[in-house]
């Protein structure tokens, strides 16, 4: 999950992310939604190229990883692979936060 984080990481969007953060991310993405590695890789790097342009235009509004996490999700049409990866980390954390209080 960690890898998933960095991967919307604003900071991270105009640097790169290392290619073990990508590798992660592909496989995740992979084990949860259909097509193959490749396609998903193709999509995910994609949505970063997209997403640099974004950040790097309009750095004011792109200041957490949730800002960009939202911008993947108002792409759904376009990278409908990587939205799906924000709606099940926030699944996860919501999960995360009735455990702790149990």
């Amino acid at each position: 999950m960690s890898a998933v984080s960095r991967f919307f990481d604003p900071a991270l969007c105009l640097s790169g992310v290392s290619e073990e953060v990508l590798d992660d991310v592909v496989s995740y993405i992979s084990r949860c939604c259909p097509g193959s590695e490749i396609e998903c890789r193709q999509k995910v790097t994609g949505f970063r190229a997209y997403a640099k342009v974004q950040v790097r235009s309009n750095s004011q509004s792109f200041q957490s990883i949730g800002d960009v996490a939202q911008l993947a999700i108002k792409c759904r049409d376009s990278f409908p692979l990587v939205a799906m990866t924000e709606d099940c980390e926030r699944g996860f954390s919501r999960q995360n936060l009735i455990k702790t209080d149990i």
